[in-house]
């Protein structure tokens, strides 16, 4: 009788990394490595930031807005890059922020090579 394996490392694809300014370096998370509670957070940010942007741009001087948009900000970056610290996220610039998740999102659409919810390559090095 043939004894099969199935090693499970050939199932974890490799994950683009971030590395802050210290060289802790950080694992980005894919759409893929998302369940169905991380699916509705982020259709829920890909919803209500662009509002949230309206906002404050119509009421430049309401902090309401703006701590709105920070707070959705700072959720959409800790679902991506979910080791990063709390305390790190808030001291990262805004401008730095929106760089960040522009490069996950350009990496993370199916155009781009990102796989259905759920989906791996086998055997995936990178």
């Amino acid at each position: 009788m043939v004894v099969h394996n199935l090693d499970f490392s050939t199932l974890v694809p490799k994950r683009d990394t971030f590395t802050d300014t210290d060289g802790k370096v950080h694992e980005f998370r894919a759409v893929g490595d998302f369940g169905a509670l991380d699916l509705a957070t982020m259709k829920r940010l890909q919803r209500d930031m662009p509002k949230s942007l309206n906002d404050l741009s119509n009421n430049l001087d309401d902090e309401e807005p703006a701590r709105r948009f920070e707070r959705l900000t700072n959720e959409s970056l800790k679902l991506i890059l979910p080791s990063l610290a709390d305390e790190r996220i808030a001291a990262i610039s805004m401008g730095q922020k929106a760089q960040i998740t522009k490069w996950w999102q350009e990496r993370n659409t199916p155009q781009n090579g990102a796989l259905p919810v759920g989906e791996v390559v086998a055997g995936l090095t990178g």
